[in-house]
């Protein structure tokens, strides 16, 4: 090796090098379910691969034959892996488990569904506004993209256990004008907007808002912001000509400034400790003044007579009167 070469410094050749007889292996290890008892078309595992824990959604074994749920399937992981969004969960890729048939492969996100953080009471009046604004921000980020999500409800919306990352999931009823297949209504009833009932029903940004809209509204009925139920009563009315027709044009309001608040409780404390101390002080100087101006009491001790009440002898009267006697 010379001077200006990168390189080992010995064993150029290869004898002497180590070589492990075991390399990496891309075969998926520790799957386990998730969500014990669950029901339905998928399955959801656990999974570890070079280390990292990755989130496995396959077919139920009842479902693997059925041609429909297969384009079901593939739909959601051809617009997954489209996706890119730092609230979105994100699409890695799509292969052949074995024991468990073709499964897509999801970053893994360590956290909780929103409706089972609001009933832990995980989400604040602090971090309410923050995390309506990361679910608004990923909406809007689909429809640019002219994706309809079709199914944004609490348990679609998974929220870190640190609190700090909102990160929508599901795309298994999504759709886009890119597809021809599975045009039908979908989504979930207490979440879908009204005009979406019609069985002709077409995939529409409003219908997204009215469901963005009702979330909010769970949300703010827990913690009490009322500037979000303004923006839940908007975004979910019935009409859709009433509501906003795009996601731009709703205003998600900042969370609240907690050091702002912190030091306006600081502030108060000050002003009315101060205001204590000047009443405090014309007090004082009302009742020095009052003592100073008041009247002399007539029945006032005499001035040669002692504060406790006893009198003072004249020792020199006394004596005198003693000699005039002898």
């Amino acid at each position: 090796m010379n001077e200006d070469t990168s390189g080992y410094l010995y064993d150029e050749g290869g004898s002497g090098m180590f070589v492990p007889e075991n390399m990496p292996s891309d075969i998926f290890r520790n799957i386990s379910p998730l969500g014990a008892g669950r029901k339905g078309p998928f399955r959801l595992l656990s999974a570890t691969r070079y280390g990292k824990r990755y989130l496995l959604k396959c077919l139920s074994p009842d479902y693997r034959r059925d041609p429909v749920y297969g384009m079901i399937q593939m739909k959601e992981f051809e617009i997954g892996i489209t996706l890119d969004h730092p609230n979105i969960r994100r699409t890695v890729g799509v292969e052949e488990v074995a024991g468990f048939g073709r499964a897509m492969i999801l970053e893994y996100v360590d956290g909780e569904p929103l409706d089972r953080a609001l009933a832990d009471g995980r989400i604040t009046r602090e971090n309410a506004r923050a995390v309506v604004g990361q679910l608004a921000s990923a909406i809007a980020y689909l429809h640019t993209r002219q994706i309809y999500h079709r199914d944004i409800k609490p348990s679609n919306v998974m929220v870190t256990y640190a609190g700090t990352q909102v990160k929508l999931i599901d795309f298994s009823l999504s759709d886009s004008g890119s597809y021809v297949i599975l045009k039908n209504p979908a989504g979930t009833k207490r979440y879908l907007a009204p005009e979406q009932m019609n069985v002709d029903a077409k995939p529409t940004t409003q219908a997204d808002i009215y469901s963005f809209g009702v979330v909010v509204g769970e949300i703010a009925a827990k913690v009490g912001d009322k500037e979000l139920v303004r923006i839940a009563e908007v975004c979910s009315a019935t009409d859709p000509a009433d509501r906003p027709e795009s996601m731009a044009q709703i205003h998600i309001p900042d969370p609240p400034d907690l050091t702002r608040t912190v030091r306006g409780s600081i502030l108060d404390t000050r002003w009315l400790t101060v205001a204590l101390s000047v009443i405090a002080g014309l007090l004082i100087l009302f009742i020095g003044w009052w003592t100073l101006l008041r009247p002399v009491d007539a029945e006032a001790p005499a001035a040669d007579d002692d504060p406790a009440g006893i009198q003072i002898v004249d020792m020199e009267k006394l004596n005198s009167n003693n000699n005039s006697k002898l």
